[in-house]
């Protein structure tokens, strides 16, 4: 379960918020008026998120899986959708695409 706080409680007790995030490797939401604001993270975990964000073959597994989830809504719901080979026909089209845009 998530550790949630006040803006207000995370402030005078800034100290020992930081010491219980290390200590427990876990994250802490800050909450301002009942609603999200900032999570505090150990430093470890944000360089493993900043190293995740930079990697471009994680761009195109996250893309992978939401047409994958897409295709999956529309066989629910009996819309009619392509074949698998054109299905990867067109993704492979968009992927030369990209690479050409990125050389010239």
């Amino acid at each position: 379960m998530q550790k949630v706080v006040s803006a207000t409680e995370a402030r005078i007790h800034f100290g020992r918020l930081m010491h219980d995030v290390v200590e427990t490797n876990q994250p802490v939401i800050v909450q301002r008026a009942g609603q999200p604001q900032v999570v505090v993270l150990p430093v470890g975990e944000f360089e493993r998120l900043q190293k995740l964000k930079a990697q471009p073959q994680d761009e195109e597994a996250l893309q992978f899986l939401e047409s994958m989830a897409a295709i999956i809504e529309k066989r629910r719901q009996n819309i009619s959708i392509p074949e698998p080979e054109e299905l990867i026909r067109q993704m492979r089209k968009n992927r030369d695409e990209e690479l050409h845009s990125h050389l010239r």
